[in-house]
């Protein structure tokens, strides 16, 4: 058969082959079509902002404080003041709030949400320069802050202008005391009898390298200690127990009455620092 005679059968053969294709394709469309509705991008973006303001209240909680997860939030403790000072006899017009607050037990990453809940809460009393410490109140207020204090706070809302100047490199510096490093019941007697030996030494005329002596002889006798013993020096140490301001995700709790308390006496419209010292 020649050429001109095979190209009316290939064409024919041609058009049965497309039109079983696009029966075929358009059969597959309409299946997926009936199962899979359209939707539009901003139908398929609600569940996703749903599920995060579930998650946690976004318009109260502001990076860095805002995570997604509720899992990783940290909730306050409540707590006491047992002092607030403000301070605003600098020069440069510069104004210092001081706050130290008592709280019962607690992990660390909670001591480090209460001081800085307590120090961003100051920062509405108009002030540039904050600080805060927390302290136990296991320990009698009357006992050493090498004993009761685990943690240190200072923040200024604008580094550049601040009491401290140079010295704070950023808007926080936070210090957070470790568990291990925390004064047993034990550290306080030994240091406690240390230093009642000491002075009777030196109260008797003793100069005090002697007097130091023989206070650590006695003192190593009583508690059956390694005569090359130490001192407890504090909970915290400033070059071991730094935490930055985005590690600390804060749970904004409404039912915590000492946050509402200290949020009321140093409402900008209201500043009553006499108010505050007597939430206890």
């Amino acid at each position: 058969m020649k050429m001109n005679e095979l190209k009316p059968i290939a064409t024919l053969i041609a058009v049965i082959f497309f039109g079983i294709v696009a029966y075929l394709y358009n059969g597959t469309n309409e299946s997926t079509v009936s199962a899979v509705p359209a939707t539009t991008p901003a139908t398929q973006a609600k569940p996703v902002a749903a599920f995060e303001n579930k998650a946690i209240n976004i318009t109260k909680c502001p990076p860095p404080t805002c995570v997604t997860d509720a899992k990783n939030l940290i909730k306050t403790l409540p707590f006491v003041i047992e002092e607030i000072t403000l301070n605003d006899s600098f020069k440069d017009d510069h104004k210092l709030v001081r706050i130290e607050a008592g709280v019962h037990g607690g992990t660390r990453m909670e001591w480090a949400a209460t001081s800085v809940a307590i120090a961003e809460i100051a920062s509405r009393a108009e002030v540039d320069s904050i600080e805060v410490l927390l302290n136990r109140n296991e320990i009698p207020i009357e006992k050493s802050k090498t004993y009761r204090e685990l943690s240190h706070v200072y923040y200024a809302p604008d580094p550049e202008y601040s009491v401290w100047g140079d010295a704070l490199k950023d808007k926080w510096e936070i210090y957070i005391a470790q568990k291990k490093d925390i004064a047993t019941q034990k550290d306080i007697e030994v240091n406690d009898y240390f230093d009642k030996i000491n002075q009777e030494q030196i109260d008797s005329g003793i100069d005090h390298n002697k007097s130091d002596e023989k206070a650590a002889i006695m003192t190593a006798k009583k508690f059956h200690l390694k005569s090359d013993f130490t001192l407890f020096s504090g909970n915290l140490n400033e070059s071991d127990d730094g935490m930055k301001r985005e590690e600390i995700h804060m749970a904004h709790d409404n039912n915590n009455a000492s946050l509402n308390a200290l949020n009321e006496c140093l409402s900008a419209e209201n500043i009553n620092i006499n108010s505050c010292n007597k939430k206890k």
